[in-house]
């Protein structure tokens, strides 16, 4: 199982994301229960999205596929997590889910703002800011080989 954690939460969103090669796992019908007790206390339970992915979508035939899609919406759902299937091979998906957890984690950057700063009006300024000092980085990123 790969286990992977976006964005710990800094009194803002925090994400945290279960990557799931095939559904239910081998040898152990329940490692998201384990997985999202460290990833709840690693952060804010009430700031925390939760994201399910399925990889590797392209290995499997259709029915393969939509026995082990059953199984990891009612896992997504026991979880309280949005679940995605992707594949990194052929692209499906993959865009589409990290624009998701950006999009979700800026708006609830924006929301905790609002509640902390009482700004509700339209036109006020609303100012996110971070401690991390690695916010921008100094080089530019290559483009990875699979994504061109």
């Amino acid at each position: 199982m790969e286990r992977e954690e976006l964005g710990r939460g800094h009194g803002t969103a925090g994400n945290a994301v279960l990557c799931q090669q095939a559904w239910p796992p081998a040898g152990d019908s329940h490692p998201h229960r384990q997985w999202l007790a460290d990833a709840l206390k690693e952060n804010d339970p009430s700031n925390v999205i939760l994201f399910l992915v399925g990889s590797k979508k392209d290995l499997s035939t259709p029915a393969q596929y939509s026995l082990m899609e059953k199984d990891a919406l009612k896992v997504a759902q026991e979880m309280q997590a949005e679940y995605w299937a992707v594949s990194s091979l052929t692209g499906e998906n993959v865009r589409d889910f990290f624009f998701r957890v950006a999009a979700l984690t800026f708006e609830s950057s924006v929301l905790a703002e609002l509640e902390r700063s009482h700004t509700r009006r339209i036109g006020d300024t609303v100012r996110i800011s971070s401690n991390e000092s690695d916010l921008y980085l100094s080089t530019p990123r290559k483009k990875p080989k699979c994504c061109q």
